[in-house]
C-alpha cells in the first residue's frame, strides 16, 4: 500500500514537471491582457522565435519574470540572412505576398513584410493567412505590411518613400512603454518616444527576396494626418518637403545628413498621445540607407542624438471639425 502511494505520489510530481516544462524552458507566456486572444498570440509569438536568422545570438534571447513583461532583445550583426528568413516564411504560410523582413535591433520588432498588389488596406485587417479576426476589430494581432503602390525589389529598385504600416495594440499612450514583450506588431516602435531608448537604437535592418541592408533613422516624430509623409513616389519639391518636415517635427535631432537622392524608408502606427479616442495621429519613424563608407559597427559620436526641445508638435484639429 505504501509503495503505491509513492508511486501515486510521483506520478503526480512527474504530471506536474511536464506541465510547467514548456514554460521553464521556452518562455511560453500569455500574458493576463491576452487571455482573450491565446491563440493569436501564440502564432506571433512562434513566428519572433521560430524565424530566428543565422547571426543573431540565441543564447541572449531570454525572456524575464515569467509574469512580468521584461524581455531581454537579441543582438544582430551584419550577416543577418533576412532574406532567408522571408523565403522560409513565404513557403510556410504559403502567401505570395511576403516580400521581405524587418528587424529592429535591440526591439521585438522581428516579422516578415507583406505588400499587396493593388490594395494598400488589405491587410489591414488580416493576417498573414489573409484570415480576418472577425472577434476583434482590425484582424487581431496583424501583420506588418507596405504601401502597394511602393517599389520594393532590391536596393537599386525602390521607390522613393517605402512605407511600412503596422497595429500598435497596447503602447499609444503619451507615455509609451519600454521593453514590454506583450508590445507585438508596431506596438514597441512607439517606445522611440524616449530619448534613452531612441539612443540606443540608431539602425533598422530590411530585406527584399535577393537582399539585406541596413538603414539610419534620421527622424521619430508624431503627426496628424494632414501631413502627407506617406507618399510613396513624390517628385522632388515633395520629397524635400517631406524631409525637411519630418526633421522639424522630430524628438530628436540626429546627426546623420539625408538628401534627396536618399530613399526614405518610413514606419507609421497609431497613437493616442495627443487624445484618446482620436485615429488622427500616428507615430512615425524615418530612416535612410546606409551609405558606402558607413558600418552599423561605426562607434557613434555622443552628440550622434540630441533632444529636440522645440520640435514642431501635431496640430489636431478640433473634435468637432471634420
Amino acid at each position: 500500500m505504501f509503495r503505491i502511494k509513492n508511486i501515486i505520489k510521483k506520478l503526480y510530481l512527474l504530471i506536474i514537471v511536464f506541465m510547467c516544462l514548456p514554460f521553464s524552458v521556452f518562455g511560453v507566456w500569455v500574458p493576463d491582457a491576452w487571455d482573450e486572444y491565446p491563440q493569436e498570440f501564440h502564432k506571433i509569438y512562434k513566428i519572433s522565435s521560430k524565424y530566428v536568422a543565422k547571426g543573431m545570438d540565441l543564447e541572449n534571447l531570454t525572456i524575464k519574470n515569467f509574469k512580468g513583461s521584461s524581455y531581454t532583445p537579441t543582438p544582430i550583426v551584419e550577416f543577418l540572412d533576412l532574406v532567408g528568413l522571408a523565403q522560409k516564411f513565404k513557403s510556410d504560410y504559403k502567401n505570395k505576398d511576403v516580400v521581405g523582413w524587418l528587424y529592429v535591433p535591440k526591439t521585438n520588432i522581428n516579422y516578415p513584410v507583406l505588400k499587396h498588389p493593388t490594395d494598400t488596406n488589405f491587410y489591414n485587417n488580416k493576417n498573414y493567412e489573409k484570415l480576418e479576426n472577425k472577434k476583434k476589430e482590425y484582424g487581431f494581432p496583424g501583420v506588418i505590411w507596405i504601401e502597394s503602390s511602393c517599389n520594393f525589389k532590391d536596393k537599386n529598385n525602390l521607390s522613393e518613400n517605402i512605407v511600412f504600416y503596422g497595429h500598435n495594440w497596447e503602447n499609444y499612450t503619451d507615455n509609451p512603454k519600454k521593453d514590454d514583450f506583450r508590445d507585438i506588431m508596431f506596438s514597441q516602435l512607439n517606445s522611440f518616444h524616449h530619448f534613452d531608448y531612441a539612443k540606443e537604437r540608431p539602425y533598422i535592418w530590411v530585406s527584399t527576396q535577393s537582399e539585406t541592408f541596413a538603414l539610419k533613422i534620421f527622424a521619430v516624430f508624431y503627426t496628424e494626418d494632414e501631413f502627407q509623409y506617406h507618399i510613396a513616389n513624390p517628385n522632388e519639391s515633395q520629397k524635400k518637403y517631406i524631409i525637411e518636415e519630418a526633421i522639424s517635427r522630430s524628438r530628436f535631432t540626429y546627426n546623420s545628413p539625408v538628401y534627396i537622392s536618399d530613399k526614405i524608408f518610413t514606419f507609421s502606427t497609431c497613437t493616442r498621445a495627443y487624445g484618446k479616442g482620436r485615429a488622427d495621429q500616428k507615430f512615425v519613424i524615418m530612416a535612410r540607407p546606409l551609405r558606402d563608407n558607413e558600418n552599423t559597427n561605426d562607434i557613434l559620436p555622443g552628440n550622434y542624438i540630441t533632444e529636440h526641445k522645440n520640435h514642431k508638435e501635431p496640430k489636431l484639429k478640433p473634435i468637432y471639425q471634420k
